[in-house]
C-alpha cells in the first residue's frame, strides 16, 4: 500500500505437487503501476487485467419501480448505452421493509420481480 496500491489481498493456494502457496493480488491504477520488490521466490508471474468502468445511474428518472411496498430506487450499470445489470439499493429496500414490518428479502424480491 505504501508503494501506491489501491488494495492488496492474499489468497492461500495449492501449487503443483500439492505445495502450499500464496497468491498475492495488488490492485493499482494503470497510470501508477505499483513497484514491488523482488523476493527470493523462483517465479513471480505478473498478470495484468484491465478494469472496465460501467456508467452508473443511481435511481434518477427511469431507475424507480413501483412495488406493493412503495417505490424502490435501484442502481443501473450501463455500458455502450445498454443496461448491463441492475439491482435495488440496500437503503431503498431496508426502509420500506421496516415500515411494512416484513423481511428485507421480501421487499428485495418484490423489487427484482418488478424489474
Amino acid at each position: 500500500m505504501v508503494a501506491g496500491a489501491l488494495d492488496t489481498f492474499y489468497t492461500p493456494v495449492y501449487m503443483k505437487e500439492n505445495f502450499k502457496g500464496t497468491l498475492v493480488t495488488v490492485l493499482s491504477l494503470p497510470e501508477r503501476p505499483v513497484k514491488l520488490k523482488k523476493s527470493s521466490y523462483w517465479k513471480q508471474p505478473l498478470l495484468e487485467y484491465e478494469r472496465g468502468d460501467l456508467q452508473k445511474d443511481f435511481g434518477k428518472g427511469n431507475c424507480c419501480i413501483k412495488t406493493p411496498y412503495g417505490t424502490i430506487r435501484f442502481k443501473q450499470g450501463v455500458m455502450d448505452g445498454r443496461v448491463i445489470r441492475q439491482f435495488p439499493e440496500y437503503e431503498n429496500v431496508k426502509d420500506p421493509a421496516r415500515k411494512h414490518e416484513v423481511p428485507f428479502y421480501e421487499v428485495y424480491s418484490a423489487a427484482l420481480t418488478s424489474l
